[in-house]
């Protein structure tokens, strides 16, 4: 009795309380599971977004390993061999002996069309 007293006292009959509890729990389930559908959709979009990065890994890596593969390769230590001038038993190197170059004559003098058209012989 002391229950109904304490209930009547704010004017609330057992039924009106009822209510409010249920609707004060209604709302405490609403925001959890609009909270969890919150907290799935970020998980979602983050596991899209791995699944993009390890795509684009997996991408490198075989490139990668091609790569290694070409570097193991005979033809490519060869290559690396002959440009730092390094020779095969057998080969016989060639040096190309060249005169030093002139250099060119200051184009840069005059005005820019005197160097497509002829100057008379008389000078300017």
């Amino acid at each position: 009795m002391t229950v109904r007293l304490g209930v009547a006292r704010f004017g609330l009959s057992t039924t009106r309380l009822i209510i409010i509890i249920s609707a004060f729990i209604s709302v405490y389930f609403g925001f959890t599971i609009v909270g969890n559908r919150v907290h799935q959709y970020e998980l979602d979009r983050q596991n899209a977004d791995l699944e993009q990065q390890i795509t684009v890994d997996q991408s490198q890596l075989a490139r990668l390993q091609a790569l290694q593969q070409w570097m193991e390769s005979d033809s490519f230590i060869e290559a690396m061999a002959r440009k730092q001038g390094l020779v095969m038993p057998g080969d016989h190197p060639i040096l190309v002996a060249a005169p030093a170059a002139t250099p060119a004559p200051d184009q840069n003098s005059g005005e820019w069309w005197e160097r497509y058209f002829e100057q008379p012989a008389g000078g300017q």
